[in-house]
């Protein structure tokens, strides 16, 4: 009976933890949101703003309410159109994004417009890969033409010739940045492409041993320099700025992702934290969890939050930006716009040596257990807390017979929920 008292007290506080777990976020509805369409990049100019480019416009959030600050009035549901923002990036006080047609500047919410009409250079092709450099400048990367940069100081288009084995983002959107060496940094279609102004390098398995059998998801620049190169289910750190070339994975457990769940984006916070998204390999794709790789190199998994009339199975992030508050900013395809406060009081799932990992989680047979901890038994309980299953420890326990629901591990005096599928 003690035992049992002790399970149901521990239980109701995981419960109501769990509950209060949801605190911290907040949600934008889509039909709340200024302009009405499909979210296809989210960027923070770490001064207090938040800028949602979508298929027909700009939104602006000031950090009290949502504005409009461009968009087609006339046809909001013409996505193919100068309003189809894809790209935004802050560049020395200024926002900067790549529409299907140009580049558009914006300095205390005026507009200027960067095409054909004004700029004869510019090529009359869509731009999906935008980034700033230390001098202003802005590089952009045409959907199928190539390089260029608009040189703020000479007010003119710069275009580069480069090789046409050159990946190209086609029908995708490139991840870009410039770093504090006059580089252009991006990845497209699977590949990571650096150009220094005349030389084109690619990056195949010659560079980087894991791509022998792996693809780039993303790549994000840090304060040093140095790439974050986001694979499949691994993460890397590339340098290459002393003279000898660096890279090294960094330390992800077999059960840190689920079978079916791939890294799918990485950025950084101000304060050198990596933030990866993943995403269902099944499916829409959709996602699920989100990580935090923190400068000693530990692991905090954190899980999307169930909201009234948001259907899961086809909640998918497009981009997410981190503000200067360390608040993370998510656009997703179907429901708007999601905001998680990462200092705001929670429950986390560390992902550290010291905790039991379990998976699959849902599971319908096998819970495989991953843990450096010194184990002699291990107890299973129901949301009533009732024992279902006492063993001693084994990394994989048959569940198969239990009935679908919620349930919950014991070991060592520690609590770890699942579920039975």
């Amino acid at each position: 009976m003690k035992n049992f008292l002790y399970i149901f007290v521990v239980l109701m506080f995981v419960i109501i933890a769990d509950t209060f777990s949801q605190s911290g976020w907040t949600w934008f509805k889509n039909n709340d949101l200024p302009i009405k369409g499909l979210p296809f990049c989210i960027k923070s100019d770490f001064n207090g703003n938040v800028y949602l480019g979508m298929d027909c416009g700009l939104a602006k959030f000031d950090g009290s309410k949502w504005a409009s600050i461009y968009n087609n009035k006339q046809n909001q549901n013409d996505a193919n159109n100068p309003y189809n923002i894809r790209k935004v990036v802050v560049s020395k006080g200024r926002v900067w994004a790549g529409t299907n047609q140009g580049l558009i500047s914006i300095e205390l919410d005026s507009v200027k417009r960067l095409d054909l009409t004004n700029y004869p250079k510019m090529y009359d092709d869509k731009i999906r890969g935008i980034a700033g450099d230390q001098f202003g400048n802005i590089w952009f990367l045409n959907l199928t033409l190539g390089i260029n940069k608009y040189d703020i100081t000479g007010d003119s288009i710069v275009r580069y010739n480069i090789p046409q084995s050159t990946p190209l983002p086609f029908n995708n959107d490139a991840v870009m940045f410039c770093d504090g060496k006059n580089n252009l940094w991006y990845s497209a279609y699977s590949k990571m492409v650096k150009f220094d102004g005349t030389t084109v390098k690619i990056f195949d398995k010659n560079d980087i041993s894991d791509l022998e059998n792996e693809s780039i998801q993303s790549i994000q620049i840090q304060s040093d320099n140095s790439i974050a190169i986001l694979l499949k289910r691994k993460i890397g750190i590339y340098k290459d700025y002393t003279g000898v070339v660096y890279y090294a994975l960094f330390s992800v457990t077999d059960s840190l992702l689920a079978q079916n769940e791939v890294f799918a984006n990485v950025k950084a916070d101000l304060e050198g934290n990596l933030w990866i998204i993943s995403k269902d390999t099944a499916g829409v794709g959709a996602s699920r969890h989100f990580y935090r790789l923190d400068n000693n190199k530990n692991w905090t998994k954190y899980e999307f939050p169930n909201f009234d009339g948001v259907y899961k199975d086809i909640f998918k992030i497009l981009d997410f930006t981190i503000d200067e508050n360390r608040k993370l900013w998510f656009a997703e395809a179907t429901y708007g716009v999601f905001v998680f406060d990462s200092k705001a009081t929670s429950v986390d799932e560390q992902i550290q040596k010291n905790k039991v990992l379990i998976s699959p989680n849902p599971v319908s047979n096998y819970l495989t257990l991953n843990t450096d901890q010194e184990i002699n038994k291990i107890e299973i309980f129901s949301a009533l807390g009732i024992k279902v299953i006492e063993t001693e420890y084994k990394n994989k326990i048959n569940v198969s017979g239990l009935s679908a629901g919620v349930y919950f591990l014991l070991v060592n005096n520690k609590i770890y929920k699942f579920v039975k599928i």
